[in-house]
């Protein structure tokens, strides 16, 4: 006999108030202390599951008001960080600059080439937020400078 609490209101146990474990064992003797699960009365499954249209539309704006207030403070994080690995560009093709000018003798003044960023792991590096490095003469300030720089994108002084 298989009995399933899940579906019933008023049968929260197959025995009454009796320890013998024999009734489960051996269901198929009479024995007068047994419910009877005939009577119960059955509940649907679906009546206790489920969310009202109200429940899902508080949740929906909940998720909307976090939304609202994460995405600008994501969006100013990523400007802030175009900006932080612009600086690093610079300085590194500042280095790169000062290196190639020691390693090929070229005199302070003099216009720095392409060549530098061979000094600079081997590739040209370019602005994330889409300016373009300009480089200046050898031992001059600032040696490089991007197109963006009324943006914050320069070297500090």
């Amino acid at each position: 006999m298989k009995i399933c609490f899940k579906y019933y209101r008023n049968a929260f146990t197959p025995l009454e108030k009796t320890t013998d474990f024999n009734q489960w064992l051996y269901p198929d003797k009479a024995n007068p202390v047994r419910k009877d699960f005939s009577k119960a009365v059955k509940e649907p499954l679906n009546s206790l599951t489920g969310f009202t249209l109200v429940e899902i539309m508080i949740v929906v704006a909940i998720i909307a008001i976090i939304i609202a207030i994460a995405l600008p403070n994501y969006l100013k994080t990523s400007t802030v960080s175009k900006k932080t690995i612009c600086i690093n560009n610079l300085k590194q093709i500042d280095a790169a600059i000062d290196q190639w000018a020691m390693e090929n003798d070229i005199p302070k003044g003099a216009q720095a080439t392409e060549e530098v960023y061979d000094y600079v792991n081997g590739s040209r590096i370019t602005c994330p937020s889409g300016g373009v490095y300009t480089l200046h003469s050898v031992g001059s300030k600032p040696q490089v400078t991007c197109s963006l720089e009324n943006e914050g994108h320069k070297l500090p002084e």
